[in-house]
């Protein structure tokens, strides 16, 4: 295993700690990426500050003030990114996907403190790659994104269902990631809200992912 490698591991194995990025970055401007460093420790920078968003938004949906300094590092954020810098490793299978270092919507790749954080893509295309994208990048979101919860209309909630339990149902979740999302073995399981049944959903697929890749939970 090179430094390099060795460096990216670290990230990998603590997804939410800033240090080992920037311990990467320092890494990086050794090897003559200055710019591809630069551009994480501008992420990490943004993040910290709260402002690593499409709109500057406080709690109650208003817009924001938004420090002149917080405006530069957006810009230079930008910069970087339509210079070529800062674009992470991918499998080969997600070169072409659509990808971006800012909150959008859509199936896409998210690169957020310098690695790609977010993943919005089909079910089929997340089984095909997650062993090698979280072996390569620190994602702790996941949405699938042909994948809706079952309103229940009934006080149940919306819910989820093991694939091959019942049949004609579009949105059930493979056995390989049931596991994670029911490890009591019930073939269906169900939740206040939607937005709790896709975050469940979404914690499934990264513990599903990170266990394809050999690394533990985070």
């Amino acid at each position: 295993m090179t430094d390099g490698e060795a460096l990216v591991r670290s990230v990998l194995a603590t997804p939410a700690d800033d240090a080992p990025r920037l311990i990467y970055a320092d890494w990086l401007d050794e090897q003559g990426r200055a710019e591809d460093a630069e551009f994480i420790r501008v992420q990490v920078e943004l993040a910290r500050l709260g402002f690593d968003g499409a709109f500057h938004t406080d709690e109650h949906g208003g817009l924001r003030h938004v420090p002149e300094h917080v405006v530069r590092l957006t810009e230079r954020q930008l910069e970087l990114w339509y210079d070529g810098f800062g674009r992470p490793d991918l499998p080969a299978a997600l070169e072409n996907w659509p990808i971006a270092p800012h909150q959008v919507r859509g199936p896409l790749v998210r690169v957020r403190r310098g690695f790609v954080e977010r993943v919005s893509c089909r079910c089929g295309d997340f089984l095909a790659v997650a062993a090698e994208l979280f072996g390569r990048q620190p994602v702790i979101h996941v949405r699938l994104v042909d994948r809706q919860a079952v309103d229940e209309n009934t006080g149940w909630g919306f819910g989820w269902y093991c694939a091959g339990v019942w049949e004609q149902l579009v949105d059930d979740i493979p056995p390989e990631v049931w596991k994670y999302l029911a490890p009591d073995g019930r073939p269906m399981v169900h939740f206040p809200t939607s937005d709790e049944a896709d975050a469940a959903l979404g914690w499934a697929c990264v513990r599903y992912g990170r266990a394809k890749a050999g690394l533990g939970e985070k």
